[in-house]
Parts: structure tokens; C-alpha cells; sequence
């Protein structure tokens, strides 16, 4: 099962990190930053614990072309 692509401004938890932001969508995965480090690129395969989810624009072909 895919996971679903979120959207900027989606709340995560990662294994190693802690919790985070998305703040940008790439082509490969995202860029989360995270209130115990800095900001990282984790691939969209990670196994992340949505805390809350946020609705991702639908233009992502525009979107990730730019990005």
C-alpha cells in the first residue's frame, strides 16, 4: 500500500528526528523540518507517523516541476 503524498503543512513524526513540518514537496520526497534538528529530505517511501494531515495541492505536476 502506497502511502498518500501530503501536503505542505503536514505534522509527522520520524523514528529518528521527531516530530516535523512538511514545508516543501519535491519530486523524491519532501522536506520536512523538524523542531529537534534542522530541516531534512526524507523519500516519500519512509514509513512516517502522520500526526496531522493536510490536503496536497492537485497540480503537483506544475508543483514538482518547479521544485
Amino acid at each position: 500500500m502506497l502511502n498518500p503524498i501530503l501536503g505542505i503543512g503536514s505534522r509527522i513524526r520520524h523514528t529518528d528526528y521527531g516530530d516535523g513540518v512538511v514545508v516543501n514537496v519535491k519530486s523524491n520526497g519532501y522536506v520536512i523540518t523538524f523542531t529537534q534538528t534542522d530541516s531534512k529530505e526524507i523519500k516519500f517511501d519512509y514509513p512516517l507517523e502522520i500526526i496531522e494531515e493536510v490536503e496536497r495541492d492537485n497540480d503537483l505536476v506544475t508543483y514538482l516541476m518547479w521544485n
